[in-house]
């Protein structure tokens, strides 16, 4: 499942904003163009999953701080995605006049619409579209379009399957009428109902959703035993992370291998257990007579990077994001960190933010998204690939983060 575009209305710094996704993204821009605003948009689809839109809220500091400060208190504040998958297929399903035919679903669509006024909420609109081809078993190279959407009512939910003219295929055939009956709890959006949601994965998704902004001081420290084993937000159970790893052979292999490409001068790594039930992890440097050297005094440089590979490559996670990846981390290196990045891309999607124009530098101009503040003060988002003045540049051999630098790239 990827994510294909992502839009919002009234939310922070944005005003009316539509943004397409490919599986990798650089976003850049300058100081309080509201990059961080972009990435609590998905933070906040997240936290719903995980915590409930009460919850959700309160994380991004309180109803006052959802929506925009220049809109007057009665526009409603608007987020949606869309997802671009092969969702399945629904075989044999027969309309009213018993002819077979066959679903298949392509594209998620969700939105909702919330109304904030000083410490409340309330759910304008909840719709969940998923778009679908309708082909006939007969006649599998007649193929129309359909949709079945999902409507969030306060009394329950609304399902509307829209077929082919001359298709007519009833409702309880795609969702069964037990669901049909369920309502969903006061004050909660589809995304908390997933038993409302005949799509398996659908919460998950949003709820998988890693964010990055490593403290490279967090993991010196050692640990309890008893922690998380997937990464945390700032790193800090690194060497618990580690410790899966290393006990994998496969795994373990892979990131010496990742690690030798990056940080050469590491010989081994491993995790040092305390008596008191805490674990650190060590390396062993090549040019230190085997001396082993603990987390406590290994660099700020050396951990962002070990955090970066383990992010990238050991986190099962459909979506991450990571916050400015190249933190502490030597010019030279910087190239060798784009590509590592744009690697681990193949395989999910990734978005980083960045300032440095050493990313820039190195990384492929269709990638890049430029945020940046319209003369209102909104945020806006554009690719600069699109735009011809840009190409006329680095056309003319200037290089794309000499137009960062020059702040050109929003010509």
């Amino acid at each position: 499942m990827r994510i294909q575009q992502v839009a919002c209305k009234n939310f922070k710094s944005f005003s009316d904003l539509v943004v397409d996704l490919d599986t990798y993204n650089i976003l850049i821009g300058t100081n309080a163009a509201g990059k961080t605003n972009f990435i609590r948009i998905l933070r906040f689809f997240r936290d719903i999953a995980r915590h409930g839109i009460g919850n959700a809220i309160s994380m991004q500091g309180g109803a006052e701080f959802i929506r925009n400060a220049s809109f007057p208190k009665d526009t409603p504040t608007e987020l949606g995605v869309i997802f671009e998958n092969n969702l399945g297929v629904l075989s044999g399903v027969r309309d009213t006049e018993g002819r077979r035919h066959t679903l298949t679903f392509s594209e998620i669509e969700y939105r909702f619409s919330l109304l904030i006024r000083d410490d409340a909420y309330e759910i304008v609109s909840d719709t969940l579209r998923l778009a679908c081809s309708c082909s006939p078993e007969s006649d599998a190279d007649s193929r129309g379009d359909g949709e079945l959407l999902i409507i969030r009512k306060d009394d329950g939910v609304v399902y509307d399957l829209r077929t082919p003219e001359g298709v007519t295929i009833e409702i309880s055939d795609i969702i069964p009428p037990y669901l049909q009956d369920n309502t969903p709890r006061p004050g909660t959006l589809l995304i908390e109902n997933p038993l409302l949601v005949p799509l398996p994965g659908f919460q998950r998704f949003f709820s998988d959703i890693a964010i990055y902004d490593f403290d490279p001081r967090s993991p010196r420290k050692a640990i309890p035993l008893t922690g998380r084993s997937d990464l945390e937000e700032d790193g800090s159970n690194l060497a618990l992370v580690l410790r899966t790893i290393l006990a994998d052979p496969i795994k373990k292999r892979r990131l010496a291998n990742l690690m030798h490409d990056l940080l050469p001068f590491i010989q081994d790594i491993d995790i040092r257990r305390f008596m008191d039930s805490s674990v650190y992890f060590t390396i062993t440097e090549r040019y230190g007579n085997d001396l082993t050297l603990p987390s406590s005094v290994i660099s700020d440089g050396t951990i962002n990077v070990i955090n970066l590979i383990v992010a990238l490559y050991f986190e099962e996670k459909p979506f991450i994001i990571i916050e400015e990846p190249e933190k502490n981390i030597h010019p030279y290196l910087i190239a060798k960190v784009v590509s590592m990045v744009a690697d681990a891309a193949s395989g999910k999607q990734i978005l980083i933010t960045t300032h440095n124009p050493g990313i820039v530098r190195y990384a492929d101009v269709e990638d890049i998204l430029l945020i940046s503040r319209d003369k209102d003060g909104f945020s806006q988002v554009v690719r600069p690939a699109l735009r011809e003045e840009v190409r006329t540049f680095l056309k003319n051999e200037v290089g794309i983060e000499e137009l960062y630098i020059q702040n050109l790239l929003g010509l």
